[in-house]
Formats: structure tokens, sequence, C-alpha cells
């Protein structure tokens, strides 16, 4: 599975599993055994060069329980999806009894989780960022904040993901831009652009998407109306300059054809 930088350490149980259950595949053995000896070398003669091939390894019945033990715990973890699903349920209160700090610690869980590529696509064909979508509008400031995080958090540089978002079925683009233009917390307002600008990194339907939710004239809105060192004004003038340079090279290319 492949893993984007900082993805959390859900994934390590997983591996730990897949190598205690190797050794326990290989292990032609009855766990009551003294010891049995790994299959390493096809032959137990001589090398060509007529050295002594070295010893085969052992694994012992205490060491082939103890993996046994580990395959076992492994198995009653949960799995990655249902991590998600269970979160994301928080993060809805769906049985109506969380508070907003309940849901916003599920929507962090959630966030943490499509870090990682494959998770975020498990999720996609679950149908669960249309659910996370509904988050954006929220009465709670924060709650529309998390959200957007948990979609540009899967947005990041996965054209599949970048896609799945704009779509009709999804579209989460004209709700960030509506964040990103009106809400009075800059935290809300951050996240949302952070969300827009992943969306449309290397992706032209989500930069025409942007442009026709109104997201170049609330760039220019959040250059006149934000101080001059804010980290809102610096992220809107890259996102402006990075849609002005992908336009000009998409003019290129219409010339060269």
């Amino acid at each position: 599975r492949h893993q984007r930088e900082g993805a959390p350490q859900a994934m390590l149980p997983s591996l730990v599993r897949l190598v205690s259950l190797t050794f326990l595949a290989i292990a032609f053995c009855d766990p009551d055994a003294h010891q049995v000896a790994l299959p390493l070398s096809a032959s137990s003669s001589s090398a060509d060069d007529g050295t002594a091939p070295p010893p085969l390894p052992v694994l012992t019945a205490e060491r082939i329980r103890e993996l046994r033990g580990v395959s076992d715990a492994m198995d009653a973890l949960p799995d990655q999806m249902e991590q998600m699903r269970e979160a994301l349920d928080a993060a809805l209160d769906v049985n109506r009894s969380l508070g907003v700090p309940d849901r916003l610690e599920a929507l962090e869980a959630l966030q943490e989780l499509v870090e990682d590529v494959d998770n975020a696509r498990d999720l996609m064909a679950a149908g669960g960022f249309a659910e996370v979508k509904g988050l954006l509008a929220a009465e709670e400031p924060r709650l529309q904040a998390g959200a957007a995080w948990v979609l540009g958090t899967a947005a990041q540089n996965d054209e599949a993901l970048q896609s799945h978002l704009c779509s009709a079925e999804v579209d989460v683009m004209p709700g960030l831009a509506r964040l990103f233009r009106e809400a009075a917390s800059a935290e809300v307002r951050a996240k949302a652009l952070y969300a827009a600008s992943a969306l449309q990194r290397s992706h032209s339907l989500g930069r025409r998407q942007f442009e026709l939710a109104g997201g170049v004239h609330a760039l220019v809105d959040a250059l006149a109306g934000e101080a001059a060192a804010s980290k809102l004004r610096l992220k809107s003038l890259t996102l402006l300059a990075d849609l002005l340079a992908a336009a000009a090279g998409e003019e290129e290319e219409a010339e060269e054809e």
C-alpha cells in the first residue's frame, strides 16, 4: 500500500501481521515439535566450490507459538476501513449523542487515516467523501474547518481523488469556495483554501471549477483585505500565481497545436 509522508502508524500492525503469517506459512511444522528447519536451501549437499553450506535457520515451537499469538492479536484489530467508518460516523454524530469536541477528534482521526493514499481511495469507493462534504455546511465553524482539512488531505497529489471530489457526484469545490469567500473564521477560510488548492494542483478540472465558483475573485479580495504578512494572504498570493502560470501554460499548448 502506498503511504504519504506523515501517514499514521496504523499501517504497522498489518505489516507485522504479514511478516508473522509469512513465517508461519513457510514453517512446515507441528507446533509441538522441538524445532523446525526452514527450507531456505534446496539441497544440503556441498556447494559447487566445495565449501559446506551454512546451517539452516530454525524456528522453535515456542517461537512459532509467539508468532501465532502476534497473528491472532492482529486479527483482533479493526481494519482501516472500519476505523474510517467509525470516525466518519462519529464526526457526523449519526447517533445524536456526541459533542463538538468528540466530533472534532473523530475528524482529526479520519484526516490522519486518509493521509494514506489507499485508505483515501477505499473511502472514495465507499462514498464517504460525499458525507464529509455535508460537514462543510455545518453550523459549527470548527467542523467546517475539519471537513475541509480531510478533503484537502485526501486530494493531495492524487488525480483519481481530485477527479472524484470534483465530480458531479461529490462536487466539493463550490462549498470550499463559499467558505473561503464568506466564512468569518480565519481557520475555516485557511482550511478551505488549503483544500481548494489541493484539488486543483496539476488538475485542470479543479482549476476550472475554482474559477467558476468565484475563487479567483475571492483570492483578489483576500489580497486586498488581509494584513500584509498574514498567512492567508501569502497562501492566496501563491495560489493566484500558480493559476496564472497554469493558464499561461495552457495558452502555449493551444498555440503549439
